[in-house]
């Protein structure tokens, strides 16, 4: 008998919820929520309180009929929303396709610029190479001085010791000769960094420095970069790496007008000639940052606008510079090239971009 009354208190309690759920029915269908089901609903009179199987089916028909024409009513509303919801996200996406768009149009001018910075560098790096454009200018400097110096004593011996003349004849006979030669070097010089430049930019060309960068995207199509031009000149506000002669007054006097007051420089891509007989003899100095306290000055990039052009040459070898000796040696390289950029959604556009850029070489190194 134990064993049976857990059974037995179950099967009452599963009758009460019958009797529950059928009361909650039978009030359900005679009340007047029940307007709300549709007329075509069939609601049996209820005539007793058993709770059958048929009952409860229609209970269940009844009260889910009921429930959802009240609360769950198709809105109609429903399918503008999900249009108004796929415009929005068609057109975040195309704000954001465009942004990125315009965004990519603007990397790809400061990718150009740093590109051409590198390539420029490069090509300005070995202009003074081993400190040979340095050691020219003090070269040419020398040789001129020593003629100089030369020539006056040649014309104090012919005055005061006549004995010595053919002693200074011929040493003045042996400065005018090296400093021809020092003028030759600087051609030969000069046509050396022409090669060596030349030879900078088509390495950089082929190691991929001007190749498209990596934020081209499948709408987007960016060309190689095109070198349209390469000069080569100086920097406008640099002197000669050359200083004023120590203890030689005379030249000083001389040279007054080619000496830089503040600096005690001398100035730049400037003839200085001696006087005869060897003005035919065509002095000049490069522009080159002279050493600071023992220091180098370092190879830098410059404003396009301190540029001066010297010459300029094409990327073909097509047309050759035909050097003379009176030509002033280039301390600074001048780059200009462009890029296309051609876009093709969300709107069609083809543009080119274009970059400058201009870079001097490292100073001189100090006098030994």
């Amino acid at each position: 008998m134990a064993s049976g009354a857990p059974l037995a208190a179950a099967r009452a309690a599963s009758r009460q919820i019958e009797l529950f759920i059928f009361t909650a029915w039978k009030r359900i269908v005679t009340s007047n929520s029940m307007s709300t089901i549709k007329s075509n609903t069939k609601v049996p009179q209820i005539s007793s309180t058993k709770c059958t199987p048929d009952a409860l089916r229609i209970f269940r028909i009844s009260f889910r009929t009921h429930y959802q024409d009240k609360h769950f009513k198709p809105s109609r509303t429903s399918g503008s929303t999900l249009l108004l919801t796929l415009a929005v996200t068609i057109l975040t996406v195309l704000v954001f396709i465009l942004g990125f768009t315009f965004y990519s149009f603007f990397t790809a001018q400061r990718q150009l610029e740093e590109k051409l910075q590198v390539v420029t560098l490069l090509g300005a790096q070995e202009i003074n190479g081993n400190d040979r454009l340095g050691q020219i200018n003090n070269m040419t400097a020398a040789g001129r001085e020593l003629l100089y110096n030369s020539r006056s004593a040649c014309a104090n011996a012919s005055v005061y010791h006549p004995e010595i003349m053919p002693l200074a004849t011929s040493l003045a006979d042996e400065s005018e000769i090296g400093a021809e030669l020092i003028l030759a070097e600087r051609t030969a010089t000069f046509n050396a960094i022409l090669a060596d430049v030349t030879t900078s930019i088509e390495t950089a060309k082929r190691a991929g420095l001007v190749k498209t960068g990596f934020l081209d995207l499948p709408w987007m199509q960016r060309d190689d970069v095109a070198i349209d031009a390469v000069s080569l000149g100086y920097c406008a506000e640099i002197n000669a790496n050359v200083a004023a002669p120590i203890g030689d007054d005379a030249l000083n006097a001389f040279d007054k007008k080619y000496i830089d007051n503040k600096t005690l420089l001398y100035f730049a891509n400037v003839q200085i000639p001696l006087a005869e007989p060897d003005n035919k003899l065509q002095f000049c100095l490069s522009s080159l940052d002279a050493p600071v306290r023992g220091t180098i000055s370092p190879l830098r990039l410059i404003p396009a606008k301190n540029f001066r052009q010297l010459f300029s040459f094409d990327m073909s070898g097509k047309k050759t510079i035909l050097v003379k000796p009176s030509d002033y040696i280039p301390s600074t390289l001048l780059i200009k090239a462009h890029q296309s950029v051609h876009v093709k959604f969300p709107v069609q556009m083809d543009d080119t971009i274009a970059a400058t850029v201009s870079a001097t070489t490292n100073g001189a190194s100090p006098m030994p």
